[in-house]
Formats: structure tokens, C-alpha cells, sequence
């Protein structure tokens, strides 16, 4: 999976790159300000800020030790988003961890096994859970859906409640701007 939506690239994908200082560029579309990306490194951090907002209104900044030379890389994505972002519980990413689970072959063809099934298919389906109470929202919460699958099987929740990732749309915009940063730098550098 990729968090890269094409919609991403394609708005980055006329982008130029002005350079400010040695430490400091801004990548833009020409005559305009839309989806300006400053990169710039400050103290052995890597700022993104600019009219493309990535991980909140006043950008993001990556983990200490990372310099412009580094960020120029083409690097894989889990690995640059674990240096900006924090990954966090996502109803979306629970949901598409609980149809591969469904989607799994069966490990026996117990009746329990069949009405687990059944009752993670209703989390999925229903603005109800399984035994009737309304969610607080129109999706469980993380709290919630840890609560269900405790009390099917508590072997579920063994490594946490399923739906942590990074942020999708931020690590897809992190991403999207480090490939078209390092294939600017290289055209640049040519």
C-alpha cells in the first residue's frame, strides 16, 4: 500500500524549486502559491511548512540528526514518516483490519469462529454494535471496538487494538513532497 493518492502527485508535479539559502527552498508552482512547500533545515531538523499543510496548520518538523542531504533521498515511505509523524488510531485503518480478518480463511470451522465473524461483520455493517448499544458515534471508538473484541476473544487485542497507522493524508502529502523534493534537487544538481 502506498499512501501516495495520484491526485498528490499530480498537484506537486509542476512544482519548481526556488533556493533561499543553502538550508532553505521552497518548492512552488510557478506564479502561484498553490500547495507551496517550504523545506528547510533548522538546527539538524527538516521543516515542511507553507500553503501545503502537512500535520497540521504550521507544518511539521522531522525528529533531530536529519539534514537537507538526507531528505533528498528518494526513502521509503514507513520509514520517512516515522521520522515526522506519530502514527494514530484511524476508524478507517481498524476497518480494513477487520475485513482481512474476515477475508482470512477460516483457522477452524468452529461455531464460535462463525459467530465471531458474524459479530465483527456487524461492527462493520452497523451504526450498533453486536449487543444493541449505540456507538457514540456513527464508528466505534478505539475504546469500543477494544471492548468488543475483548469480550469475543481476548486474544484479538494481543498486540493492541487494530487501526494504528500514520496519519494517511499527511503521510501521502510527506511523501509525495519528498519524491518531487529529490527529483528537484537531482535536476538541480545536474
Amino acid at each position: 500500500m502506498t499512501y501516495v493518492k495520484d491526485f498528490m502527485t499530480q498537484a506537486l508535479e509542476h512544482h519548481i524549486l526556488d533556493k533561499v539559502s543553502d538550508t532553505h527552498y521552497i518548492m512552488r508552482k510557478p506564479d502561484t502559491g498553490n500547495y507551496l512547500v517550504h523545506v528547510a533545515e533548522v538546527g539538524r531538523h527538516i521543516v515542511l511548512t507553507g500553503d501545503l499543510q502537512i500535520g497540521g496548520l504550521h507544518g511539521c518538523v522531522s525528529a533531530g540528526g536529519y539534514t537537507l542531504n538526507w531528505f533528498s533521498k528518494e526513502l521509503s515511505e514507513d520509514y520517512l514518516c516515522s521520522k515526522f509523524l506519530s502514527k494514530e488510531w484511524q476508524w478507517e485503518v481498524a476497518a480494513e483490519t477487520l475485513q482481512d480478518w474476515l477475508d482470512s480463511p477460516l483457522v477452524d470451522t468452529t461455531i464460535e469462529e462463525h459467530e465471531h465473524r458474524a459479530r465483527i461483520q456487524a461492527i462493520l455493517d452497523a451504526d450498533t454494535n453486536p449487543t444493541g448499544f449505540y456507538w457514540d458515534y456513527d464508528v466505534p471508538s478505539q475504546h469500543e471496538l477494544y471492548r468488543e473484541l475483548e469480550d469475543m476473544y481476548p486474544g484479538y487485542i494481543d498486540d493492541g487494538v487494530p487501526g494504528y497507522d500514520w496519519p494517511r493524508t499527511d503521510a501521502g502529502w510527506l511523501v509525495a513532497v519528498n519524491r518531487r523534493f529529490t527529483e528537484l534537487m537531482k535536476e538541480n544538481n545536474a
